[in-house]
């Protein structure tokens, strides 16, 4: 600080010049540090911002593709079922049709050539079926319509389908029917085809014995079917109801079955 009593002295002056320089240079080191701190933050938080869309984005990416691996698979099974399970049923019944026009043949020969047409008549048709279902259950969004069923008697009418599959493989089937009459508020035909598909894959899977059909009412209406057939291992178990999958003992059981009879019972139910 400078006096008006006081001469001027030049070293003073330039110490004074210097504070302020130095001050200032003070006051612009802190601003920038403080600047670039602000700075770094708004950069940290962008590259956050980025990393977790880009992380978001390539999730995504992977999703997608693991959809498109599923669908090429569907696609590949796809094509091996309509292949070979189609072929196959549709060439017995192309050779046994052509034997049919022998002449030599006796009646009983003819007889049992009629029956085997008939079963591989029968295995095509459930195929087909189970291919158009499928396709119509994966891409279908309709809500079903219901109205009151009776499910004794829904049971009844599989059993009675089924019946000439039973009476060919010598197997009983044993219907354990509730006491009381029990009507449901549900869709008859998604009803129906559940447990057609269940006794049909109980009776084609088993060799000998009985399949035996029983409806619970507890809390809900439970309806279970068992057999005496070829049995799964736990890790099958898992696989059930995936589409097209099949046991190693249900292809050496039944080589011409789709594997789409579980996948189907799953998404009727």
């Amino acid at each position: 600080s400078f006096s008006a009593g006081n001469c001027f002295n030049p070293l003073d002056f330039l110490i004074f010049i210097f504070k302020i320089f130095f001050l200032s240079f003070r006051a612009c080191v802190a601003w920038v540090v403080i600047d670039n701190l602000l700075l770094s933050r708004r950069v940290k938080k962008n590259l956050e911002a980025s990393f977790s869309t880009l992380q978001a984005r390539l999730q995504q990416i992977q999703r997608q593709n693991k959809e498109i691996k599923a669908l090429s698979k569907m696609k590949t099974d796809f094509l091996k079922v309509v292949n070979h399970q189609l072929r196959t049923p549709a060439s017995i019944i192309k050779g046994l049709a052509s034997m049919l026009n022998e002449q030599k043949l006796a009646l009983a020969q003819k007889k049992e050539i009629g029956k085997n047409i008939l079963s591989a008549s029968h295995g095509l048709t459930s195929i087909l079926d189970d291919i158009l279902l499928a396709q119509s259950f994966i891409f279908s969004e309709q809500v079903p319509a219901k109205s009151p069923c009776d499910i004794t008697e829904l049971i009844e009418n599989q059993i009675k389908k089924m019946a000439w599959l039973a009476k060919q493989k010598d197997i009983r089937i044993v219907f354990q029917k509730p006491k009381e009459k029990i009507i449901i508020f549900s869709n008859r035909d998604i009803i129906e085809g559940i447990v057609f598909r269940l006794l049909e894959n109980a009776l084609y899977y088993t060799a000998k014995g009985k399949v035996e059909i029983k409806i619970e009412r507890k809390q809900n209406i439970s309806i279970s079917v068992k057999d005496s057939g070829i049995g799964f291992t736990q890790r099958e178990k898992s696989k059930f109801f995936q589409l097209f999958f099949r046991s190693k003992r249900a292809v050496l059981a039944r080589p011409n079955g789709s594997g789409l009879g579980l996948f189907i019972t799953k998404q009727m139910a």
